[in-house]
């Protein structure tokens, strides 16, 4: 008797929002943007709020708000780190939760890695530049799509 409505509440519960990024295999870098994904049913809430939680409370000491309105259509978002970044460290998992705070979904537990700074390379031109007495666009005299000219009156 019990049995169907079981499955009936399970079968809810695995048709809700689903966060599918980021998770055990997909870190999160300390500094800035990362990705979040999710699934959802016609009948999940249309927004929700995003948040970033860890159990250590050395690593994250209270929950943080990420974005205080998302559209769940949207199916991802980009979230920024904090000047100074997110402290490096495992444990951390992402909640969609409703406008009572209320948990509909949450992530499997991620890692935060340390944010590799590089210097950017400086962009490499994709043609020599031009001589302007080269050019023929600058210079009319030495366009060679130009047919010579037919004035006899013309020196050469």
């Amino acid at each position: 008797m019990h049995a169907p409505a079981m499955l009936l509440a399970f079968a809810a519960v695995a048709m809700a929002y689903q966060v599918t990024s980021p998770n055990e295999m997909e870190d999160w870098s300390s500094e800035g943007m990362n990705k979040v994904y999710w699934e959802k049913v016609e009948t999940d809430p249309s927004t929700f709020s995003m948040v970033l939680t860890n159990e250590d409370t050395d690593l994250l000491p209270e929950s943080v708000l990420l974005i205080r309105t998302v559209k769940g259509s949207a199916l991802k978002t980009t979230v920024s780190s904090p000047s100074g970044g997110w402290p490096v460290g495992e444990g951390y998992r992402v909640n969609l939760e409703d406008k009572h705070g209320g948990i509909l979904a949450q992530s499997m537990p991620f890692t935060v890695t340390k944010s590799e700074t590089t210097a950017p390379k400086a962009p490499r031109p994709r043609h020599p530049p031009l001589n302007p007495s080269r050019n023929p666009r600058r210079n009319p005299r030495r366009n060679p799509r130009r047919p010579p000219s037919r004035n006899p009156n013309r020196k050469l």
